[in-house]
């Protein structure tokens, strides 16, 4: 076994805007106002106008309300 090289490479989920949507309840518009003002992960752009975001950020978007205590 190969303990040289213990670290293992994960590749994040990718989540679309309808994806997103149906995951927080939120429309369209909520997600992209909140992504602006930072109350949201800022979603990444995969060119020709498609935005999607890592599920990774959602999870931990998730998380800190949890942790604030925000329902």
């Amino acid at each position: 076994m190969n303990t040289k090289n213990k670290d293992i490479n994960i590749i994040d989920e990718i989540l679309s805007s309808s994806e997103v949507r149906k995951i927080t309840g939120k429309s369209r518009a909520t997600i992209y106002r909140w992504s602006k003002s930072g109350l949201f992960p800022k979603p990444r752009s995969m060119g020709n106008g498609h935005n999607m975001w890592f599920k990774s950020d959602v999870i931990k978007w998730f998380e800190q309300l949890h942790n604030n205590g925000v329902e």
